[in-house]
């Protein structure tokens, strides 16, 4: 059996940055992307602990795309014009300015193949891209965290994610600012509880502070868009997502009784472990969709049950002794609590939404 494969896969600024600002008494971009560029490109390093597939292999990337969202003079970004990718690298390069206070997505998702395992790693990437615009005030919005991870393991329940409006690097008195909290729906930020159940949100919308429950937080986007009351065309904004994460764990099916059959061998168990560097889970099903298959020597797999442990009575066993039975399992990641819906309606019983968790995954057949 090969070890899985180590890969520190990241993308590489080279040249102009992702961030623009705008100077509105010059009419100038810094730095002006027409002149230079902004050239993002992915880097796949993998380490191979048998040996065989160490090296670069950005090359090799399949099924690459690039998601890139933009404005300039209130028209789109279009591929082949204010950017391009290139096939071979996938370098991709920004020759276009951004309109200021449009609030811009780049996003990279990549696979490599583990031929060894045959095991196709995914990759994502993803950046928000703004233009500031500055005059007289020289204003900034700033947040502690652009990406908070939430650990499944360790619920932190109801926190608070500070922003804060900066006057000349001095911080602007809460009394003179306005702040205003959005969230990302796919295609646009809108306004938090805008015909949405929301129920990661606790409170705060308004406020340089806002309040979330990380139970209901799967993969949220949000923004804060802020301003001095005496500058109100000054606006400045700052993202910060917040995603669900399990980190690194290993599962495994350890047979209980029936690996080897005698005469008096009554029926076959195993169950199966997730291990993390703390040791094993106590109660895996809290956290993962587990599905038990049994195979009897045929090649066909049997469901046999959805939990961590399964059987099977003697009965399934293989006729022909010198066939080979053998468990099988499904593991997949469960998602936080999120709304049912039914079409596009959410479904609820005296006004409360029903929530779920599903798994992250589709089914392997």
């Amino acid at each position: 059996m090969f070890q899985p494969l180590s890969t520190g896969f990241q993308m590489l600024e080279l040249r102009a940055s992702y961030v623009q600002k705008y100077d509105a008494v010059q009419a100038e971009y810094l730095p002006d992307r027409t002149l230079t560029p902004c050239v993002l490109t992915p880097f796949l390093p993998v380490v191979d602990s048998d040996g065989i597939a160490t090296g670069d292999k950005t090359k090799e990337l399949t099924n690459v795309i690039w998601s890139v969202d933009g404005k300039y003079n209130g028209a789109n970004w279009v591929n082949g014009t204010d950017y391009v990718i290139d096939p071979d690298t996938h370098q991709l390069t920004i020759q276009a300015n951004m309109d200021p206070g449009y609030i811009g997505r780049v996003s990279f998702y990549g696979e490599y193949l583990d031929g060894r395992r045959n095991n196709v790693l995914k990759f994502k990437w993803e950046r928000t891209m703004t233009c500031e615009t500055y005059a007289d005030y020289n204003v900034q919005l700033r947040m502690e965290q652009s990406k908070i991870t939430l650990s499944p393991w360790k619920n932190r329940g109801t926190f608070g994610i500070p922003a804060q409006l900066y006057n000349s690097d001095a911080p602007a008195e809460d009394t003179d600012c306005v702040y205003v909290w959005k969230v990302w729906n796919g295609s646009a930020f809108r306004s938090i509880g805008d015909g949405y159940p929301d129920l990661w949100y606790v409170d705060g919308a308004n406020t340089k502070t806002i309040r979330v429950n990380q139970a209901y937080i799967q993969n949220v986007l949000l923004c804060c868009m802020a301003y001095l009351k005496d500058a109100p065309d000054k606006v400045r904004s700052a993202t910060v997502r917040l995603r669900r994460w399990y980190g690194q764990y290993d599962d495994d099916l350890v047979w209980l009784s029936g690996k080897y059959v005698f005469p008096d061998t009554p029926h076959a168990e195993a169950e199966v472990q997730v291990t993390r560097r703390q040791g094993i889970v106590a109660n895996p099903l809290q956290y993962f969709d587990i599905e038990i298959l049994y195979d009897k020597g045929n090649s066909y797999w049997q469901h046999v049950c959805h939990e961590a442990r399964g059987m099977v009575p003697r009965s399934m066993f293989p006729i022909d002794p010198n066939m080979r039975h053998r468990f099988g399992w499904i593991l997949r990641e469960k998602s936080a609590l999120l709304p049912l819906t039914m079409g596009d309606k959410y479904l609820t019983i005296d006004g409360k939404v029903f929530v779920g968790q599903f798994p992250t995954t589709p089914r392997e057949e």
